[in-house]
């Protein structure tokens, strides 16, 4: 039996029989509700109160293949039957949103009765639509989830240490880098789970494993436990246990914005910006180094800067889809304006903490010749403003680091910026 159903010899005007689960669905509904409901109300689901609302067509990974064999069917005038053992509630969100199926079948389980259900639905001889072969578990889309792309970010562990000219601490650097990597994918594996809804109304996004149904979120839930336990393991083995404090204090607040923060006006900016200063500050934990106050106002303007850089990318893709919101986030497009002096206040503030930190009397300790420093300030406010003005007209990624990384422009500023400052300190 095919989900519970032999499936019947079908003729011409045989009914179609869709089985929701397993079939149209790609992953388990019942976990797809679960976690959408927990991530849409997570203070209540702590509180035990937490409700499984029905979730439309477009919150769940539907199968391409499947669709088009209930419109094929359509098309040649056979009724089209959907099935679930979910409730009715459930059911008519998926039928209705969809607009497909001429009958449903709900709180239907395997066995005798949902069969005695279908033949009275359907008539007799209908085709049960089969499911396709379930592909083992992809170790690509499980790397995927991961984002090891996004672990540049973590080369800001390495800040300190240029920073102070001392390369004594190179090895708990790596160990740190390592630990903080892998803390970040089970992070940004958890953040997809939350985000299922959200992922997959956007156009980009929809494309990552957990939002495309690659990868079951029961894994995925495994695959970040397991992620977490091996970064713990490398923090207390290679690192001060001052270390492992500020990894758990990363981890706690990108938890809090993954689940509460991200939904919060201009709070998730800040957040943002906070996450991202917290890797400098994990640099200098991990290396004993003294964190310099310069270094902590500098780094906080500019990523307040990126991070509204981020949320701008999102405004103008939304004016450009024509969608007055986005689920899970808490701005609308008229907002942008304002999320774009955002970006350009606190990049042009970060250029200004520099050229403090300039003409600051540390600067002197460090560097032969500090007055060439100077010329880091223009480069600077080029590339904000040119960051700025890119997202303005729509070309910006989801991620404006991850942009950075392999943008020509800016890989080059950073070569030029390199050299200055290799040259005030070589003189």
């Amino acid at each position: 039996m095919e989900q519970g159903l032999a499936e019947a010899e079908t003729g011409q005007g045989a009914a179609l029989v869709v089985p929701l689960e397993g079939v149209l669905c790609r992953t388990s509904l019942a976990t797809e509700r679960l976690v959408q409901g927990v991530a849409a109300d997570p203070l209540g689901a702590l509180r035990g109160r937490s409700r499984r609302r029905p979730l439309p067509p477009e919150a769940l990974p539907l199968d391409a293949g499947a669709l088009e064999r209930v419109r094929a069917a359509r098309a040649e005038g056979r009724r089209t039957i959907l099935v679930t053992a979910a409730d009715h509630e459930q059911a008519r969100a998926v039928a209705d949103g969809l607009g497909l199926f001429d009958a449903v079948v709900a709180d239907a389980p395997e066995g005798a009765d949902r069969a005695a259900r279908l033949a009275e639905a359907a008539g007799p001889g209908p085709e049960v639509l089969p499911a396709r072969a379930r592909a083992s578990l992809s170790a690509g889309a499980v790397v995927r989830a991961m984002r090891p792309h996004q672990w540049s970010k973590n080369l800001l562990i390495f800040l300190p240490l240029l920073a102070a000219h001392d390369v004594a601490g190179i090895g708990a650097a790596l160990a740190a880098f390592v630990a903080f990597s892998l803390t970040a994918s089970s992070v940004y594996v958890l953040n997809d789970i939350a985000d299922l809804a959200a992922d997959r109304a956007h156009p980009r996004k929809r494309h990552r494993p957990f939002a495309a149904g690659e990868v079951a979120v029961g894994a995925g839930l495994a695959v970040a436990a397991a992620l977490l336990a091996l970064a713990a393991a490398v923090a207390l083995a290679f690192t001060p246990p001052v270390f492992s404090l500020v990894l758990v204090l990363y981890y706690v607040a990108t938890f809090a914005y993954s689940f509460w923060l991200k939904r919060r006006l201009v709070i998730d900016v800040i957040t943002l910006a906070g996450l991202y200063t917290i890797r400098i500050v994990a640099g200098a934990a991990a290396c004993a180094i003294a964190l310099s106050p310069w270094m902590l106002g500098f780094s906080m303007f500019l990523f307040l800067a990126l991070a509204a850089v981020k949320r701008q990318a999102e405004l103008v893709d939304m004016l450009a889809e024509g969608k007055e919101e986005r689920a899970g986030r808490g701005y609308v497009p008229d907002d942008l304006p304002v999320i774009r002096a955002m970006a350009l206040a606190a990049g042009y503030s970060a250029v200004l903490v520099f050229a403090l930190y300039v003409s600051s009397d540390e600067v002197t300790a460090l560097y032969t010749r500090p007055e060439a420093l100077w010329l880091v300030c223009p480069l600077l406010l080029y590339w904000i403003s040119r960051m700025v003005m890119v997202t303005h007209r729509g070309r910006m990624d989801d991620d404006p680091i991850v942009f950075a990384a392999t943008d020509k422009v800016s890989l080059a500023v950073v070569v030029v910026g390199a050299a200055i400052f290799v040259g005030a300190s070589l003189g």
